[in-house]
C-alpha cells in the first residue's frame, strides 16, 4: 500500500500526530500492534478506523467467520500473537497464506506468515472484534480447558469439581438417618432438639458478628493511603495494571461502563483492560461493534465451555494478562478515581507476604429507596466492623467479588 495506517488516520484528522507518536512509542515497548493500541486505548473509534479503511480504497470482509479454515495452519499460531497483532492465518490457498487482518500494514504479522509458512500472505480486512471473536473460538481451546480444570489439577481439595468427599456424603447420610429415625420414634422430642441446635446455632453466630463487629469498631475511621502519600505517586514509575471485566448480556451497560473508566487516574498506555465477552453473547459484542466513540478496552472471547461463570471468563482472562498488578470489575461498577493509585501505594508500603488488597464496595444510589439504603447500611457494616474485625483476630478474610487487587 502507497499509505500507512498511521499516516492514513492522521490525514484523516482522526489521531493528531502527537497521538500517534504516542502509540508508536506503546507499540514498541508493548510489542502490540499500532492499530490494536489505537482502537483499544481510547484513540480512535471502530467506525471511524471502517471509514477511513473504506475511504482510502479497501474492503472490510463483512463476514469473516464463515471463512474455511485448516487446523494443520492454525496450530502454527499462538493465540497471545494473534490477539498482539489483531490478525491470524485460515488457510493455504493457490500457494499462498490466507490471513485476517485489522490493518493491512502490519510487517511484523507478514514476516511472522512468509517465515512461519515460506509462502507469501493474502490479506482479507475484517473488524478487530470479529478477528479477536474467531480466533478465540479456533486458537482458545487450551486455554478455556486450562482456566476449568488448572485448579483441580494443580491443588484437587481446593477444587468446586467434587462437591462433597465420600466421609462427607457418609456423615451427611447418617444424620439424614439419625433424624428420620428421630422424628419416626418420637416427632415431637426430636422437634425440639432440631429446633434447639438451629437456635443455638444462630445464637452463637449472633454473638460473634457481635463481637467481630465491637473489635473492628476501633478500626472504622482507619485509612491505609493517604493523600500525602497520593501526591508521592509518580507516574512515570507506575507499572502495568490489568482489569478483568466479565459481562454477560449487559449490552445496556456499554456506554456507561468506558464512561466510569475514561474516569480513572491512571496513565492510559499502563491500563490493560480486557473486556471478557462469552461466545455465544452476541448482543454485548454488537453492543461494543456499534460504539460511535473510542473504546478504552481489548475485548477478550470466552470460548464455550461449562460451567458458565464468572470466575471461569476471569481465569481465562486471567491468560492474557500484562500488568503487575490486576484487579476485577463489574460492568456497573464506578471505580474511585484514585483507586489504582491507591492500591499501588499500599502495596509498595505492605511486607512482600501480602498478595491482595480488598477495596470497600458500597452502593452509590443509597438514597433511591428504601432497599438501596438496607444495602448500604449492611455493606457498610460488613467493609467498617466485619471484615477489620476479622482481621484483627487473624481470621480468613472472604473476598468480595469486585475490587479485588
Amino acid at each position: 500500500m502507497s499509505i500507512s495506517i498511521p499516516e492514513l488516520l492522521t490525514n484523516d484528522g482522526f489521531i493528531t500526530a502527537g497521538e500517534r507518536e504516542a502509540i508508536e512509542v506503546h507499540s514498541n515497548e508493548s510489542g502490540l500492534s499500532f492499530i490494536k493500541i489505537a482502537l483499544t486505548s481510547g484513540y480512535i473509534s471502530r467506525k471511524n478506523y471502517d471509514r477511513s479503511i473504506l475511504n482510502a480504497g479497501f474492503t472490510l470482509n463483512e463476514a469473516p467467520r464463515e471463512e474455511a479454515y485448516d487446523e494443520e495452519v492454525l496450530s502454527k499460531i499462538d493465540l497471545n500473537f494473534a490477539h498482539d497483532r489483531l490478525a491470524m492465518p485460515l488457510r493455504i490457498e493457490n500457494g499462498k497464506v490466507v490471513c485476517l487482518m485489522a490493518s493491512p500494514d502490519d510487517t511484523l504479522f507478514t514476516d511472522f506468515i512468509r517465515f512461519t509458512y515460506d509462502m507469501e500472505p493474502e490479506i482479507i480486512l475484517a473488524s478487530d472484534l470479529d478477528i479477536t471473536w474467531l480466533s478465540n473460538k479456533l486458537l482458545g481451546d487450551k486455554y478455556i480447558k486450562s482456566a476449568v480444570f488448572e485448579l483441580m489439577k494443580r491443588d484437587p481439595d481446593s477444587s468446586a469439581v467434587v462437591t462433597f468427599s465420600t466421609a462427607q456424603l457418609v456423615v451427611i447420610f447418617v444424620i439424614i438417618a439419625l433424624v428420620t429415625i428421630g422424628l419416626v420414634l418420637s416427632f415431637k422430642n426430636t422437634s425440639i432438639i432440631i429446633n434447639v441446635i438451629i437456635s443455638s446455632f444462630f445464637l452463637v453466630a449472633i454473638i460473634f458478628k457481635l463481637f467481630l463487629a465491637l473489635v473492628g469498631s476501633r478500626f472504622e475511621l482507619h485509612q491505609a493511603v493517604t493523600k500525602e502519600d497520593l501526591k508521592l505517586v509518580n507516574d512515570d514509575d507506575l507499572p502495568i495494571y490489568t482489569i478483568l471485566l466479565p459481562v454477560f448480556r449487559e449490552d445496556k451497560l456499554i456506554k456507561k461502563l468506558i464512561w466510569n473508566l475514561q474516569s480513572i487516574d491512571y496513565p492510559r498506555h499502563k491500563l490493560d483492560i480486557k473486556l471478557l465477552i462469552e461466545e455465544e453473547d452476541d448482543k454485548t459484542f454488537n453492543a461494543v461493534k456499534n460504539l460511535d466513540f473510542p473504546a478504552v478496552f481489548e475485548v477478550i472471547v470466552v470460548p464455550f465451555h461449562m460451567p458458565k461463570t464468572k470466575p471461569k471468563a476471569c481465569n481465562y482472562g486471567l491468560h492474557f494478562a500484562r500488568g503487575k498488578y490486576l484487579t476485577i470489575y463489574d460492568a456497573e461498577d464506578i471505580p474511585d478515581t484514585d483507586q489504582l493509585k491507591k492500591v499501588v501505594s499500599l502495596f509498595g508500603k505492605l511486607p512482600n507476604e501480602y498478595i491482595c488488597v480488598q477495596s470497600a464496595l458500597n452502593y452509590f444510589n443509597r438514597n433511591e429507596n428504601f432497599l438501596t439504603r438496607m444495602f448500604t447500611l449492611e455493606y457498610s457494616y460488613w467493609f467498617d466492623y466485619m471484615l477489620p474485625g476479622l482481621d484483627t483476630l487473624d481470621i480468613p478474610i472472604p473476598l468480595g467479588g469486585t475490587s479485588n487487587h
